[in-house]
């Protein structure tokens, strides 16, 4: 996994300036499609109906025959988290919330990556996606902190190990 990581990264911050279909994220969705269990399938960007007036386009989705199990969000702030944190937090827990009322026994992820935020942000989202597992609007999260040479940390029990732990057990 160390090795895998270190390579998601590497594309990561090769490509973060450009965030073209999510190419930036490649790296970590390739983890993802690693650590997905054999026997279930992986798809990208496919409408789950979650009511009669909403459809999403989770980022990923694992699939068993033609009944999704799954979905995940891969998500990154990188510049502006004064002006973006509250917006993307207001995301993900709206679509987690939308989608567990309507399928309160799939699964739900989501994938954090970080780069260089200030300390103040740094905890926010820590406190933030721990509220998320607490109050259970997803399953597993993975948070991902790059400091400013891009070297990973992770909040307790939000590595891409334990990510998989639990969103695949």
């Amino acid at each position: 996994m160390k090795e895998l990581l270190k390579e998601a990264i590497d594309i990561f911050l090769s490509l973060r300036e450009v965030k073209t279909r999510d190419k930036h994220m490649s790296g970590f969705v390739e983890i993802l499609r690693k650590n997905t269990p054999d026997g279930l399938i992986l798809k990208k960007e496919i409408p789950i109906e979650e009511t009669e007036y909403r459809s999403k386009k989770w980022d990923h989705s694992v699939w068993n025959d033609e009944t999704w199990t799954t979905v995940i969000e891969f998500k990154s702030l990188d510049k502006s988290p004064g002006n973006n944190s509250n917006n993307r937090m207001e995301e993900a827990m709206g679509c987690a919330w939308r989608n567990k009322t309507s399928f309160p026994d799939r699964k739900r992820g989501y994938w954090f990556v970080g780069v260089n935020l200030p300390e103040l942000y740094r905890e926010r989202w820590i406190l933030f996606l721990n509220h998320c597992l607490t109050v259970g609007l997803y399953d597993a999260v993975c948070c991902i902190l790059l400091d400013e040479q891009g070297q990973p940390s992770h909040p307790t029990g939000m590595a891409p190990d334990e990510f998989f732990v639990k969103l695949f057990p």
